[in-house]
């Protein structure tokens, strides 16, 4: 028992502290053609059930939020702007809580072709927490002949209340990729290759899949069955390529985000994972378990652990899974960023509560000391290569 608060304390005690965090919210943008209306933009917002403030109402929870929105030429000069409030209701608690189950808006907007700068802003009508996201579009101008492809879209692998965007849910082992195919001049009927391919951060190619479509107007719809159960978390582009010679194609970039599912799949990080936070007893259990049972083992694990197990969500889990992917984003040099000393120091014990940093010293490498004023404890690191890695060489790194 003392063990397990300590635990707790540890992953949990570092969120009561500092400002609100902006308020999250996905922001998508695409733009379309029609034969008879032109090009158009549409712009998707979500956001997660989760991150709004829900009240008690007559029947159920509801929640409230408003939107502002300005489209802005390259040069800064407004083409429209524009509000409007959204209104969630549910009826149960569990589902004020859901982070698969999304609010969602979406706009379509007449534009002629250019360069522009959207600038959406949401904030909760509750406790007036707002966010802010900008995104560039472009609208290409239509051509006399040939072919032009829309945007790419995600479909598929979500559910009915989820907006499409560029984070995957987990778990989803395949999507649905989506464009329009724009036919100009002659438009006789006749079938094309598509080429999907996804490159992770390096560039290198970790899928490759062929199709064909049969074209037959101005307007022909594409949908192509992508699996992904292979893909570790990360950033991902995603291209479609449609045609030969003269081909066609569009861009996306995707986030698997970490989850479960990724981490059981690779025997060698779950039980890295498991080292940072598991006793040795734990450990050596799991190392004797077959790959099918590690996946029970691991749920099984963080729901003996859950502070508050009346509710769907688990708190110390997804402050632990937070802590991973800050320090992915943040301490990644020549590996994952939890993988390195400073990104496991972080998943063990949190945010540091001072962070004294040298990059610059006359007669030192570049070095920074974290230090956690409550655990009495202090980490020094050292950026031994000049590369931004830094190594630990200075800490007590027992858990608790």
């Amino acid at each position: 028992m003392i063990r397990l608060t300590a635990l707790v304390l540890l992953l949990l005690g570092s969120s009561a502290h500092g400002q609100a965090t902006p308020l999250p919210f996905q922001l998508e943008t695409a733009s379309y053609w029609e034969p008879a209306e032109g090009s158009y933009a549409k712009i998707r917002l979500s956001i997660t059930y989760d991150e709004l403030l829900f009240v008690k109402a007559e029947e159920g929870y509801t929640a409230g939020y408003s939107t502002s929105y300005r489209v802005s030429t390259s040069k800064g000069e407004r083409v429209h702007t524009g509000h409007l409030n959204g209104m969630v209701q549910v009826f149960s608690f569990a589902e004020t809580n859901r982070r698969n189950l999304f609010a969602n808006e979406e706009l379509r907007l007449k534009l002629p072709p250019g360069s522009y700068v959207v600038s959406v802003t949401i904030e909760d009508v509750e406790n007036r927490r707002s966010g802010t996201r900008h995104q560039t579009l472009e609208i290409a101008p239509p051509s006399r002949t040939g072919f032009r492809l829309s945007s790419l879209m995600l479909m598929g692998c979500m559910e009915a209340r989820q907006m499409l965007s560029d984070t995957l849910p987990d778990p989803c082992d395949a999507f649905t990729l989506g464009a329009e195919l724009y036919a100009f001049g002659d438009s006789s009927a006749l079938t094309l290759p598509v080429r999907v391919v996804i490159t992770d951060s390096r560039g290198k190619a970790r899928i490759e899949q062929k199709d064909s479509i049969a074209v037959e107007g101005a307007l022909t719809k594409v949908e192509v069955s992508v699996g992904i159960s292979r893909l570790e978390a990360g950033t991902y582009d995603i291209r479609m390529e449609i045609g030969e010679a003269d081909r066609v194609w569009a861009d996306k970039r995707v986030i698997v985000p970490w989850s479960i599912r990724a981490m059981v799949s690779n025997y060698d990080d779950a039980h890295r994972l498991l080292t940072y936070v598991a006793t040795k007893d734990e450990v050596q259990a799991f190392k004797k378990l077959p790959a099918e049972e590690r996946t029970a083992f691991w749920l099984d694990y963080w729901a003996q652990r859950d502070p508050v197990p009346s509710t769907p969500r688990n708190e110390l889990l997804e402050t632990y899974e937070a802590r991973i992917m800050f320090a992915n984003d943040h301490f990644s040099a020549f590996e994952e960023g939890w993988k390195t000393d400073m990104g496991m120091v972080y998943v063990r014990f949190g945010p540091p509560d001072d962070i004294e940093r040298h990059p610059f010293d006359r007669n030192n490498k570049p070095y920074e000391i974290w230090s956690y004023h409550a655990l009495k404890r202090q980490f020094v690191f050292v950026d031994r290569t000049g590369f931004g890695r830094y190594d630990l060489v200075e800490g007590d790194l027992s858990r608790w």
